[in-house]
């Protein structure tokens, strides 16, 4: 199966651009930032506890390296049901962070909060083309 999602993109004042991607786990709708620089998906762990509170992190910190520093408070949580338009993705694990301070910027500039973002496990997994005429993401399954 191949689907083809729209990207949303937003040029920041100090001419950066930033594309962003809706989901959902259910009928819970989340928004996310498409990083091709990040090696994993990372949640927010806020929102995910605060939409789905029997939501099952894995025992122990995870040490991941963010932009500027470590993130020593990163725990690895079991994410069940991500669709992106058709592109079920069952199951798998990402890491839990503190978004805030992305969230924070995000307000500073009138942008909606994030509750993800989609790292490079996931675009390769499912084969993502970018196309940024189009502002779209191709994703394909195995099936």
């Amino acid at each position: 199966m191949q689907q083809t999602l729209q990207l949303a993109s937003v040029e920041l004042s100090d001419g950066g651009c930033q594309l962003f991607l809706d989901g959902h786990i259910g009928r819970k709708k989340l928004r996310f930032l498409i990083d091709t620089g990040a090696s994993r998906t990372v949640f927010d762990e806020e929102a995910l506890l605060k939409r789905f509170p029997d939501i099952y992190f894995h025992p122990g910190d995870v040490i991941t390296v963010g932009f500027q520093d470590q993130l020593a408070n990163s725990r690895e949580v079991e994410i069940i049901g991500l669709k992106f338009g058709r592109i079920l993705i069952a199951t798998f694990d990402a890491i839990a962070v503190d978004l805030a301070y992305v969230n924070k910027t995000y307000f500073k500039f009138g942008l909606p909060p994030i509750h993800g973002i989609i790292g490079s496990e996931l675009l390769i997994r499912y084969k993502a083309v970018m196309n940024f005429s189009r502002q779209t993401l191709c994703l394909k399954t195995l099936e």
